[in-house]
């Protein structure tokens, strides 16, 4: 698939390089802010080193833009704790983009204050943050007395660069890809085993595609996911001629609060006709919520001697692309000469552009960040 030559009309790549870093409209924009702190002074110990990183999103086909992300560097979201961390973070709207712009504003702001990020707890925060974050949203829905009839599934990942340690988080169909240089054909990015991987605990059950990704899938076709699912009084539809609960082809999601505990057994299944395509048998058997908001995390040690790029993704990318195409173009825009090669924020809107201009194209969010170990110099590992 071509990637270059984007319709300009097509393609919303915004930047933000204001004195004080911070996002400007975070409700309309994705922004990219150029990290001046990854030059080494000579006093640098910092285990890897965050290079560059950008963030496009394209419409596409669709009418609106729901898809939302953010960016957040170490000097604005560490800054009262004793790491040095980044923040990157892509939320897929769908139905409505209510429960990602409100996500985007939020979740990295409850990480940073939490008490498991300030003590080093990566997964702990990410999870925590996430269910405060539904949990927010859920008591204004319950307060209201209207319910959001949408959601958003979430990537996100936060970078310790002194400990060398990425941490990332997923629900539903966004995912992160990692990617490492010199492993590919010809030398170029390849994506990075699971196996190959150090983790924190073992893996189990992850074959094929998702061993590329450091995300899990959260859809209706999973058999884990389907169980799960059944178990809380749900039912799978195939109607559409695709998996799906309800309305909607995710099983793990923020928002989407007919589908979740307590609302998924008190609202009226007459009055709405996706709950009851939901319901497997009568509402007295719904037991928990069909719809989760617990994350897929893995935190994963980055090696010294080593370049990645790191790849976040709304499902506009995936389902289009693919992790060897995003890869592949990675490398052909980075070249072969240091000096000539596409930035960060250059790749993600080619790879948005690209996708954005396809006939019948979803939204597109795509966040690039490219990170080098701290025994990596600029002539080669």
């Amino acid at each position: 698939m071509d990637m270059s030559n984007a319709e300009e009309r097509e393609v919303d790549v915004e930047i933000n390089r204001g004195k004080d870093g911070q996002h400007e409209d975070e409700d309309k924009k994705c922004t990219e802010l150029v990290d001046k702190s990854g030059e080494d002074d000579g006093e640098n110990t910092d285990a890897v080193r965050l290079v560059d990183y950008g963030a496009a999103r394209g419409r596409g086909s669709r009418p609106h833009q729901e898809d939302r992300c953010s960016i957040t560097p170490p000097e604005l979201l560490s800054i009262d704790s004793l790491h040095k961390v980044a923040f990157f973070g892509v939320y897929d709207g769908h139905g409505t983009a209510r429960v990602a712009a409100h996500a985007q504003k939020h979740i990295h702001q409850i990480i940073s204050s939490s008490k498991e990020f300030q003590e080093g707890n990566y997964e702990a925060a990410i999870r925590n943050a996430i269910a405060e974050e539904d949990g927010r949203l859920l008591k204004a829905v319950i307060t209201k007395g209207k319910i959001i009839k949408g959601g958003s599934t979430i990537a996100v990942c936060l970078l310790d660069l002194r400990a060398g340690v990425l941490v990332v988080g997923n629900l539903g169909h966004s995912h992160v890809l990692l990617g490492v240089e010199g492993e590919g054909k010809g030398g170029g990015y390849r994506g990075v085993s699971l196996s190959n991987l150090q983790f924190q605990e073992p893996l189990a059950g992850l074959t094929g595609r998702e061993q590329e990704r450091l995300t899990a899938q959260h859809t209706p076709d999973i058999p884990s996911e389907v169980h799960r699912v059944e178990a809380a009084g749900s039912r799978i539809s195939h109607e559409s001629g695709k998996p799906r609960i309800g309305g909607i082809n995710i099983t793990r999601a923020l928002g989407d609060y007919r589908y979740k505990s307590p609302l998924n057994a008190h609202i009226d299944p007459a009055k709405d006709e996706y709950l009851t395509k939901a319901i497997s048998t009568t509402q007295e058997n719904v037991s928990e919520s069909f719809i989760s908001n617990e994350p897929h995390v893995r935190t994963v040690q980055l090696k010294s001697g080593k370049r990645y790029v790191l790849v976040l993704g709304s499902d506009g990318v995936w389902n289009a692309a693919g992790n060897e195409k995003v890869l592949g173009y990675v490398e052909q825009r980075r070249g072969e000469k240091g000096e000539e090669a596409a930035g960060a924020l250059d790749v993600a809107g080619g790879i948005v552009g690209g996708i954005a201009r396809l006939p019948g194209s979803d939204n597109c969010t795509c966040e690039v960040v490219f990170v080098d170990g701290r025994d990596v110099t600029e002539e080669g590992k």
